[in-house]
């Protein structure tokens, strides 16, 4: 299946792009396997982050024992993550899926990284 990108209100298949360059002035060349070059001038954090596929799920993994801690005026929290997503750059991200929709738990504020809430077993199990 293919995916899409939109680039000032064109959509882009991601298949089609050989190569991007990102310039000093946060402008992106977009070179596509046609020999055309899409230039976007504008801060293009988003698109480079679409192009790259960091929101774009490629697999879930179910895991246990993970928690997401999340700093607020508080202190830290824990939140389970039941979840883990590899996305479309490769990087593994702990979902939320306690909802009625899918968030990235490293995109929330305050969020310090994932720790073992349960210590991890050594040897064969039960």
């Amino acid at each position: 299946m293919s995916r899409f990108v939109e680039v000032e209100g064109a959509l882009i298949n991601v298949d089609h792009i050989v190569s991007v360059q990102r310039h000093k002035n946060y402008t992106l060349s977009i070179f596509l396997d046609n020999g055309n070059v899409v230039k976007v001038d504008c801060a293009c954090g988003h698109i480079w982050k679409a192009i790259a596929g960091r929101d774009f799920l490629v697999a879930t993994a179910p895991c246990g024992g993970v928690s997401a801690a999340i700093d607020n005026e508080e202190g830290t929290r824990f939140y389970p993550v039941r979840q883990l997503g590899i996305t479309g750059d490769g990087k593994v991200r702990p979902l939320c899926v306690q909802t009625d929709r899918v968030e990235f738990l490293d995109d929330w504020p305050g969020y310090k990284g994932m720790v073992y809430t349960a210590p991890p077993v050594d040897g064969p199990g039960p």
